[in-house]
């Protein structure tokens, strides 16, 4: 069994005599220490010897990565629940924004789904749960997704570990599967099919309170040591507004890095300062904060 970093979670049969015949092995959802793995999407790989001859079966070689839309995608606002259909097993990114601004949240970000029909629990709020975007008549809702290779075990129920824990704790002589080769198929592949999923995911990233003067919005942004790290070699942006108007687009990102926006045409009161941190790659991460801008007396 494989994680979808390609370690090895366990070794099921070490070279076992097998007859001729229908088999099977079963799999207790532990890894080789006895430690229940994390919600993730697993797969298997089987290797057979008969004298010299080696054959192996490994369904990422000729499976998975289909790219897929997801067109039903919906959100209820009353429920609070987000509703989508697979035709099959599947990891899914939906993203939730407004209609010509900023992302606010990624509800979803890669979570792998058996096929069928499926309703996800979002209460609606931005990333910071400051903005109320479900209920909101401009919100703009993204969802798009890739096949997983055929046979993946989807497990779910483990709310003590998340796979960045499991990431965190394997040992450093963790055995990991060369990369499967694809064979040729004719269907679209997703270009986020060949990644880790954590090379996909949101970036993290902290904002702080801005601070305003002489029409000068400063704050400062940085991202997550993990995600800075996964970021290394990649470029990525740094896009801020004010309430849906964009002011800045730096291609030239980096972390700390210092906002700083002119605001002096904005009215007075209460605003939203939302920043989306986005690579080249298509990860996306959102944060947004309220600040107050103070009326400009009458001349």
């Amino acid at each position: 069994m494989y994680d979808p970093d390609d370690y090895l979670v366990k070794a099921l049969m070490s070279w076992l005599p097998s007859a001729v015949g229908a088999h099977s092995v079963s799999w207790d959802g532990k890894d080789a220490k006895g430690r229940v793995v994390a919600d993730e999407a697993y797969y298997f790989v089987i290797e057979a010897k008969e004298g010299d001859k080696l054959t192996v079966y490994d369904p990422k070689t000729s499976s998975g990565g289909d790219e897929m839309e997801i067109p039903d995608l919906s959100y209820d606002a009353q429920s609070k629940l987000l509703s989508f259909s697979l035709p099959k097993p599947a990891r899914v990114l939906i993203r939730a924004g407004l209609s010509g601004g900023p992302l606010l949240r990624t509800p979803v970000d890669w979570q792998s789904f058996p096929a069928g029909k499926h309703r996800v629990g979002w209460d609606g709020k931005d990333e910071s749960g400051v903005v109320d975007a479900g209920t909101r008549g401009d919100l703009k809702l993204y969802g798009i997704a890739y096949a997983l290779a055929d046979c993946t075990v989807i497990s779910t129920g483990n709310t003590a570990l998340a796979h960045a824990g499991a990431l965190a704790v394997r040992h450093v002589n963790a055995v990991r599967k060369p990369i499967s080769i694809p064979t040729s198929r004719k269907v679209a592949i997703s270009p986020f099919w060949g990644r880790s999923p954590r090379y996909n995911r949101s970036v993290r990233f902290t904002l702080t309170k801005p601070e305003v003067s002489d029409g000068k919005l400063k704050a400062s942004v940085s991202i997550a040591p993990e995600d800075l790290a996964l970021l290394r070699g990649i470029s990525y942006e740094v896009i801020a507004y004010v309430d849906k108007d964009l002011l800045l687009d730096d291609e030239r990102g980096h972390s700390p890095y210092t906002l700083s926006l002119d605001v002096s045409g904005i009215s007075g009161g209460r605003h939203l300062l939302t920043v989306n941190v986005a690579s080249v790659t298509d990860r996306i991460g959102t944060q947004s904060v309220e600040f107050f801008l103070p009326e400009t007396p009458a001349k």
